[in-house]
């Protein structure tokens, strides 16, 4: 029961972070709400674990980590939230899921997977599906269509976390996950105060009423540390391949809060588009787990 409830809770508190930055988009810029994110979450967990424990970190050693916790946590985030302010939380989840399609067409030109025909076929289903969402369906024009502003933010920071994830998986690291996390929010945060400055001298300091602070307090506790959290213990308790295909709820989860709590509405290309993601990730992950 508990491996179950954490498969099924572990990907909505991935999908509510696109939402929490579509809720706010009027009240912080991307990048005030990045550093507010990460430093409140770092604090959260360094606390909890110990402040003398983030002491021992040797920055001179680490500092690889903290520039990936500037690109997976910062940058990543400042993207999810830029293409939220423009347009919508759905586009940016079921955009950022495809990372799953970059990272296997990575592993196959460097010959670490075989490229199997079911596992070609999820990646062109996967990255089919993210065309149709970008483009609106618009396929007679398809080479005509502009991408939405908010599109091409997704489309940046699904390639960062593509980085960032590879990245991530060929380093070795002693840190444990606590300090791992501590460490990258805020590098994360830290990386993004000057872009936080320019949008706090051009548009002034966020608005922060009670309605702005129940959705940071959601933002750090459930879409920051209890995914994080949340996600490791998955992976732990039920391995990687059920951890990753639980994942490919997300997009679901946050197109049903995104209409139940911002009023997104959904037109037929996220329908449509949403369920070429979900089958080509549910096949990406058939066919690994198959092989391994």
């Amino acid at each position: 029961m508990v491996k179950f409830l954490l498969l099924l809770l572990m990907p909505a508190a991935v999908a509510l972070n696109p939402v929490v930055g579509r809720a706010l988009a009027g009240a912080f810029e991307p990048g005030q709400l990045t550093v507010v994110r990460w430093l409140a979450a770092g604090a959260l967990v360094a606390i909890v674990m110990g402040l003398q424990r983030l002491e021992s970190f040797s920055w001179q050693k680490w500092w690889r980590v903290a520039l990936l916790g500037a690109l997976g946590m910062g940058f990543c985030s400042y993207a999810a939230y830029a293409s939220s302010k423009v347009g919508t939380a759905t586009n940016v989840s079921l955009i950022y899921t495809c990372t799953a399609a970059l990272v296997v067409l990575y592993e196959i030109a460097t010959r670490q997977v075989r490229p199997g025909f079911v596992l070609i076929g999820g990646v062109v289903i996967c990255l089919f599906g993210a065309v149709v969402i970008v483009t609106r369906g618009e396929f007679a024009q398809l080479i005509a269509v502009k991408p939405a502003v908010g599109d091409l933010w997704a489309l940046a920071g699904m390639s960062a976390w593509a980085v960032y994830t590879v990245a991530m998986k060929r380093r070795a690291t002693e840190l444990d996950p606590l300090l791992l996390f501590t460490v990258m929010s805020f590098a994360g945060s830290v990386a993004f105060v000057p872009v936080a400055g320019i949008e706090t001298l051009r548009a002034g300091l966020p608005e922060l009423d009670f309605h702005a602070l129940m959705w940071i307090i959601a933002l750090v506790l459930i879409a920051s540390v209890g995914a994080n959290l949340s996600y490791n213990e998955a992976i732990r308790r039920t391995g990687p391949i059920l951890t990753s295909a639980a994942l490919s709820l997300s997009p679901l989860y946050t197109a049903l809060m995104a209409v139940a709590l911002v009023g997104e509405e959904l037109a037929w290309y996220h329908a449509v588009g949403g369920a070429l993601v979900i089958i080509g990730l549910i096949t990406i992950n058939f066919s690994r787990a198959r092989e391994g």
